[in-house]
């Protein structure tokens, strides 16, 4: 996977899914096992997260890196999976690029709906931003939900 330059790598989420498995067991026979390595340059790589001698069952694992990693390649090397076919849906990369983050949005607006369960908002979008995360929660300090 190219990040597009390099970036700091701090956690990885894999998504496994079933592609035809035909596996309908839920034992300790089923697990996969797999490396995940990043590279500066795509061709000098480092493993970075090592589930090679894994014996738990996660369908999605997140492995939080112990430190951050500076990279812009980052590669998942296969070792063993309990059914016939692997198949990944997802492979999330999780750190931070080098710029500045984008200014809040101006102008919000939120209205309530008849049903006080329901509130609608609106805002004034920032140029080069491809989504934005909503918090809110019971109290100004407690923000606990997102959207």
């Amino acid at each position: 996977m190219d990040l597009g330059g390099a970036r700091t790598i701090r956690a990885l989420q894999l998504a496994f899914v079933d592609h035809q498995s035909d596996l309908f067991l839920n034992d300790s026979t089923v697990y996969t096992r797999f490396r995940v390595l990043a590279s500066p340059d795509g061709s000098r790589w480092t493993t970075i997260a090592d589930l090679s001698g894994e014996t738990r069952d996660r369908a999605n694992p997140y492995i939080e890196l112990p430190e951050p990693v500076r990279a812009r390649w980052v590669r998942y090397d296969h070792i063993r999976s309990a059914t016939p076919n692997l198949a990944i849906s997802d492979i999330r990369v999780f750190g931070n690029g080098d710029g500045a983050p984008p200014p809040t949005p101006a102008d919000l607006r939120v209205r309530r709906d008849d049903d006080p369960r329901n509130a609608f908002l609106a805002w004034r979008p920032v140029p080069g931003v491809v989504g934005y995360n909503i918090l809110w929660g019971i109290a100004p300090g407690k923000l606990y939900q997102t959207y």
